[in-house]
């Protein structure tokens, strides 16, 4: 519906730390603007674990995150 886009993402990774999570689960709802410009809000329900973003990352692998992306 217009500039309306709805995605679901799935991801595995090869490799990780011992005890570390190896999938990822995504989904993302994003409304484009015109052809140079596109704003995103999306939310990580199973997010790889092991990042390097500090000791709560381990326990809570959700993350909604808000991404703007800009063409030139």
């Amino acid at each position: 519906v217009g500039g309306l886009e709805v995605a679901v993402e799935g991801a595995r990774r090869t490799s990780a730390a011992d005890g570390q999570g190896l999938s990822s689960f995504r989904t993302e709802v994003a409304y484009r603007l015109d052809e140079r410009l596109r704003v995103a809000l999306g939310y990580t329900v199973l997010g790889f674990s092991g990042l390097g973003l500090g000791a709560d990352s381990v326990d809570a692998p959700d993350r909604l995150y808000l991404r703007a992306e800009l063409a030139y």
